[in-house]
């Protein structure tokens, strides 16, 4: 795992934890904090890397502020083997929220992609409004019997704050 975080577009820390504190300015400024991690086990097939990378505005505060950094909760329906079974489509669900003790988030905008050659290139999904700041997204595989999905999801909200986030190998999909 690391994290990298900017301000008004430099970097000012690189970590190798995502628990612990930065110190930075108390003036206002647009920060980016991109976070990598990746497993490198034998066992594990899926989920192998992530990418996410938040933009958002922040200041001084006189106490302990949650960061706006929009959140993605995703509803894919793999079987215990983290495969989806069917034809040449098939529909994701995702959520956009906020961190616990932040405003929910308004003017939510949302871009699905995916890739079956490990991102080396992307196809956008049709996405669709689902539900309270829920989102569907319906993938069209390629024609072979079994291949690996890579999930890159950009959210962005009124206030100006983004996610972007990629899952490398995030589920299968079997025919």
């Amino acid at each position: 795992m690391s994290a990298d975080l900017y301000r008004d577009g430099e970097k000012v820390a690189g970590v190798s934890s995502a628990w612990q504190d930065i110190a930075v300015p108390d003036a206002a400024a647009r920060y980016r904090l991109d976070l990598s991690t990746a497993r490198d086990s034998e066992d594990w097939k899926a989920g192998v890397a992530t990418r996410t990378s938040w933009s958002f505005r922040s200041g001084h505060s006189k106490e302990a502020t949650p960061l706006p950094l929009l959140q993605l909760d995703y509803d894919v329906p793999v079987d215990a083997r983290n495969v989806v079974d069917g034809g040449r489509s098939h529909r994701i669900g995702v959520k956009v929220r906020a961190q616990k003790g932040l405003a929910t988030p308004r003017g939510v905008k949302l871009r699905v992609e995916a890739s079956y050659d490990d991102g080396r290139t992307w196809s956008t999904a049709r996405t669709t409004a689902h539900g309270h700041l829920g989102f569907r997204a319906s993938l069209t595989t390629p024609a072979q019997r079994r291949t690996w999905v890579t999930l890159r999801v950009t959210a962005s909200d009124s206030a100006g704050n983004t996610v972007r986030q990629t899952v490398q190998r995030a589920y299968a999909v079997s025919r």
